[in-house]
């Protein structure tokens, strides 16, 4: 007996192993079932004896994963028939103290509640019962056609590309800023097996640091998927969309806000005493504030460094779009208010007229006249050599 190895893997038959042995010869049309049958039931892996094939058995078998081929030219029928030399020296060569299916290339092993469980299922329940073997009923099933009218014809199976959907993931930036998209901002739809999409190229004409606002949002495109297994799919690409938010702005006070008291809490305001900072480039002419000219001081008296605030504050000019003030309101400890001068001290001769200021109470302390809301300056000094 001529028994050889022609895999190019060494034969490794792990201990929990369960072994289909099968002797072959031409069955390259029945062999893709068998294999996905088994494989499905938990067998694996396979030794194979092909008996000088040559209808492509051999490189079929060869190109398998989990198969272990051996060759021979020697005779099917030989003593003592049906192969049994091969099948015994791979069985006592490789499978002892493991569980071995030995069956033709058009036999399938079934048994009660075999179509929901595998094979370990099976064997588990032999095992725990002590059974070294199961013996099986052989059912042959033939076709009412006469044997010599009955073949195998080799069909074809086309596999055509599967649906995929790349779709481009929403994101956002705000004006001025160049957005970087990446390659792996994306979602997928309709893979299968272990196939993986790893990459795509990513593009918006938002993505620019100039974009403006008003465009937004803009469409992300995606393309050029990169991955494994992709050349079994029709990919499609759906857009995201690129938002582009107003950059901030702070508005502030500076300068000095001044004025005579006049007993109100009333600002008046210039254009110089605003600041505007966060304007990118050369937005600076496009981009300004409505400069309110009226604010309020936090106090109606004379002093410095008042609190000053002004609301309602907004941007104005054609890029104002792509801006937002991070407040409309401001303050800053700009006031000053000063007191009111105090007219010359006349020298009375005659008749004292009533005094024409704001208040028109005055109080007389020896020949000084002092206004109500003055306490310690003189107003008029009455000479009284001038008195008669």
């Amino acid at each position: 007996m001529r028994l050889d190895y022609i895999g190019k893997r060494g034969i490794d038959v792990p201990s929990d192993a369960h072994v289909l042995l099968s002797v072959v010869k031409n069955e390259a049309l029945r062999l893709p079932y068998l294999l996905s049958y088994y494989r499905g039931m938990g067998f694996g892996p396979f030794l194979f004896v092909d008996n000088a094939s040559t209808d492509g058995t051999r490189e079929f078998l060869l190109a398998q994963p989990d198969t272990f081929l051996f060759h021979t030219d020697d005779p099917f029928g030989a003593p003592p028939g049906a192969g049994l030399p091969w099948k015994n020296a791979l069985l006592n060569r490789f499978c002892d103290g493991r569980w071995v299916l030995v069956a033709d290339a058009d036999e399938i092993l079934v048994w009660p509640g075999s179509e929901r469980e595998d094979i370990r299922a099976l064997t588990g329940r032999l095992d725990r019962s002590g059974a070294k073997a199961l013996f099986v009923l052989l059912l042959d099933m033939y076709s009412d056609k006469p044997f010599g009218t009955i073949g195998y014809v080799a069909g074809s199976l086309t596999v055509t590309p599967a649906g995929l959907t790349v779709t481009a993931s929403d994101q956002a930036k705000a004006y001025g800023q160049t957005a970087a998209l990446g390659t792996s901002a994306f979602t997928t739809a309709g893979l299968v097996n272990s196939d993986s999409v790893s990459g795509v190229t990513l593009a918006s004409a938002g993505a620019v640091a100039t974009a403006n606002v008003a465009g937004s949002p803009y469409a992300i495109t995606a393309s050029n998927a990169q991955g494994s297994g992709l050349g079994n799919y029709t990919i499609s690409y759906v857009n995201g969309s690129l938002t582009v938010n107003p950059a901030g702005l702070t508005a502030g006070l500076t300068g000095t806000v001044r004025k005579m008291f006049d007993g109100t809490r009333v600002a008046t305001l210039a254009l110089s005493n605003y600041t505007l900072s966060g304007i990118l480039g050369s937005d600076g002419g496009f981009v300004a504030l409505n400069s309110p000219t009226n604010g309020t001081y936090a106090s109606a008296k004379v002093g410095s460094s008042i609190p000053v605030s002004v609301s309602g504050l907004a941007l104005t000019g054609s890029l104002a779009g792509n801006y937002v003030l991070t407040s409309a309101f401001v303050t800053a400890d700009i006031g000053v208010i000063t007191a009111v001068p105090l007219p010359p001290s006349p020298l009375i001769e005659g008749t004292l007229f009533p005094l024409t200021q704001p208040q028109p109470v005055a109080k007389m302390d020896s020949l000084t006249v002092y206004p109500a809301y003055l306490s310690t300056s003189p107003l008029y000094t009455i000479s009284a050599d001038s008195l008669p």
